[in-house]
């Protein structure tokens, strides 16, 4: 009789440890299993404006050259690369993508897109945006501010009209329309020149979004060595589409920023006699992509 109250006890006692591991090992699969669950979403955006070729001085006709041949479909061209490496290591859905190229890259468009996206998301979404657009300084009352220039059919030498008409949109009020969306998670990828202005105006931001920026806030960002995509995005999707889906983004990104640094000074020469020949003053020999992140 205690023989069988022994053993009876040693199953119950066994039982219980079984019980007890499987919750568990249930309990630390839960953030993985929620996390594969999760739907992510893709807005990428790009703009390759016929009069970027057209600003740069007569004589410049290698640079321009150069520009006319590649960047043409650099925006479509560097949008497809980026959907892809990003789909891939996100597991996108195509049905989830969003993308606006050249003409399509408007105020209007974006806003919809917006609206859209802030009806359908919910808390256990993620949301990615890249902005893959012309960048420039904008000085309001003593202020720096910077400005993406979205699609329009001839170069806005006022830069204050062109943001009144919604010809640009402003970092800043991109990231307050990012904070309206309900996604638990949000990531947004600033590929144009002066594009760290985006993480000054987040680094005191704790709403869960993470930024990305192709080079310092006085920096601009270059294209690679043949002028078909810009560098950090090209670099970053090569990135993407590499590494193993298990690593993370700041891994990703700090190998990526590595390359960047070691690239610019490779084709930092070429750049420099091509650019101030086109009568373009920028320093392409330094870019620093930065990373802010709530990821």
């Amino acid at each position: 009789m205690e023989d069988t109250k022994s053993i009876m006890a040693l199953i119950i006692k066994r039982l219980f440890q079984f019980a007890f591991i499987l919750l568990i090992a249930f309990t630390c699969a839960l953030p993985l299993s929620a996390k594969a669950n999760n739907k992510v979403y893709l807005l990428a955006v790009s703009a390759c404006p016929p009069w970027k070729n057209e600003q740069f001085v007569e004589n410049a006709k290698e640079y321009k050259l150069k520009l006319t041949l590649n960047s043409i479909n650099s925006c479509k061209n560097t949008v497809d690369l980026m959907s892809k490496a990003l789909s891939y290591h996100y597991n996108i859905p195509k049905k989830n993508i969003y993308e606006l190229i050249n003409k399509e890259a408007t105020f209007k468009n974006l806003h919809r897109v917006f609206v859209t996206l802030r009806k359908k998301l919910t808390n256990q979404d993620q949301l990615i945006v890249y902005f893959a657009l012309h960048g420039t300084e904008f000085n309001i009352e003593g202020v720096e501010h910077e400005l993406l220039l979205l699609w329009s059919d001839e170069f806005p030498s006022n830069l204050f009209t062109a943001y009144v008409n919604n010809q640009a949109i402003e970092t800043i009020n991109v990231i307050k329309a990012l904070k309206e969306i309900p996604a638990g998670s949000k990531l947004l990828i600033l590929e144009s020149c002066y594009s760290g202005f985006g993480t000054k105006n987040f680094i005191n931001n704790k709403d869960g979004l993470t930024i990305i920026a192709s080079s310092e806030a006085n920096q601009p960002s270059n294209f690679s060595q043949n002028f078909n995509y810009p560098l950090f995005s090209k670099i970053f999707a090569l990135e993407l589409l590499s590494s193993p889906k298990s690593d993370s983004l700041t891994k990703i990104f700090a190998v990526t920023k590595m390359q960047v640094e070691v690239d610019v000074k490779k084709i930092c020469k070429e750049h420099v006699k091509l650019m101030h020949e086109g009568g373009v003053k920028h320093n392409p020999c330094r870019q620093v992509p930065q990373l802010v992140t709530g990821w």
